[in-house]
């Protein structure tokens, strides 16, 4: 469905890209999302603890 309306997702307006990477370097932009990911795992297990009492096991 959205291939057939290609040109109307391509004419929406979008914020520029950003590479990371060019903007602070390997590492930190490493660090950052490793940061980031961290911080997302974090905020859901905490959602799941609170709305579940417990985590499932894998």
């Amino acid at each position: 469905m959205a291939t057939h309306h290609v040109d109307w997702w391509f004419a929406l307006p979008a914020f520029p890209a950003v590479s990371v990477v060019k903007t602070f370097g390997v590492l930190p932009a490493l660090i950052v999302n490793l940061a980031l990911f961290a911080l997302i795992a974090f905020v859901t297990v905490k959602l799941e603890k609170r709305c579940h009492g417990r985590l499932e096991a894998p």
